[in-house]
């Protein structure tokens, strides 16, 4: 039996690490497939600890003992490990997996380039996501992954739509935080029963955030919860009846889709894939002006036909889509053959 290694920088609440972690036990008839991590425990290390070599050899290490026939690497740090791992087993299959439309920084970039030059394949999390980082190798070694990770059941419906917003990922510049909370105190202006309920692990914005709630005076109506597992998050979930998330750069955002099948209402910023799948009036509200998004919002909580309308369109968008795991499999099989 032929084996995949997926390589992550390490475990963590983001799409990308959820989704390699969904894999980890599976098989099929001839392929075995595992998940790797660079740091075991990279949510515990500072940023600096981050650079120390030793992480990236002992993983190198790891991996030439483990000879995988595949090696899929995920974010720049993984890519960097697969390069010399490809140039030291030039026979195993690369592929490179992306998950974001554009580079964050010039590291991204150059290891992105790199790998996509020694690669078997390129994987994306979205169309949009491969047509803008490698759009010469759209149709011969590009390919879409799906990040339907599980059918998700919608949590119970309450009979109107409340003032109560979560939100569940990083917390992080590229998330837009900012710009929610600054949405919602506008919200607030007009129900100030509303709650915003901010899931995630601090990934350098937490403390300008809550410094943010405290100067709008919102300490009541924003709660920060620290990071959460899945099953928790739909616990949350079921008193919620919007999704706030107004990135700044994303790909296919695995948690907007979650919260789609959950039936929650997405509040999003139109950027990378979401503005493909989130459709605005139809499965969901865009935020691209924020006092038409206020007036939008207070629309659903006022009309209840517009809420479960919203409601329905978001959880039927995802009712029959592949998943990860189909994928990854067919992908790799794909590969070997």
């Amino acid at each position: 039996m032929r084996s995949a290694i997926h390589l992550i920088t390490c475990h963590g609440i983001g799409g990308v690490e959820r989704a390699a972690q969904s894999m980890i036990g599976v098989q099929s008839k001839y392929m075995s497939f595992s998940v790797e991590t660079i740091f075991p425990h990279g949510d515990k290390l500072s940023r600096l600890q981050l650079w120390i070599p030793f992480h990236y050899f002992s993983t190198l290490l790891s991996l030439l003992s483990l000879k995988p026939s595949i090696l899929v690497v995920s974010l720049w740090r993984a890519y960097a490990v697969g390069l010399v791992y490809k140039l030291l087993r030039p026979n195993t299959k690369l592929v490179l997996f992306l998950h974001l439309p554009a580079h964050v920084h010039l590291l991204d970039h150059i290891f992105t380039r790199l790998t996509a030059h020694f690669a078997a394949k390129v994987w994306a999390d979205s169309h949009q996501t491969l047509c803008q980082r490698v759009p010469n190798l759209l149709g011969s070694r590009g390919r879409v992954i799906s990040f339907i990770t599980a059918r998700i059941s919608p949590v119970t419906s309450p009979t109107s739509a409340r003032p109560v917003f979560i939100y569940w990922g990083r917390i992080q510049r590229q998330k837009g935080l900012k710009h929610a909370v600054n949405l919602f105190a506008r919200v607030c202006e007009h129900r100030p029963d509303a709650l915003f309920v901010i899931i995630g692990p601090d990934c350098g914005e937490l403390s300008s955030l809550q410094q943010q709630v405290a100067d709008l005076d919102l300490s009541d109506n924003v709660q920060f919860r620290g990071a959460m597992d899945f099953h928790t998050i739909c616990s949350e979930a079921q008193y919620a009846s919007f999704y706030l998330q107004t990135s700044i750069l994303e790909g296919m955002s695995m948690s907007v889709v979650e919260a789609m099948q959950l039936g929650l209402v997405p509040v999003v910023s139109p950027v990378g894939e979401i503005a493909n799948y989130a459709r605005n009036g139809i499965n969901s509200l865009h935020v691209v002006d924020a006092e038409r998004s206020v007036s939008d919002i207070l629309s659903v909580l006022s009309d209840n036909n517009i809420y479960k309308s919203l409601r329905a369109g978001a959880i039927d968008t995802w009712s029959s889509a592949r998943l990860y795991k189909e994928d990854i499999l067919e992908a790799c099989n794909a590969l070997i053959c």
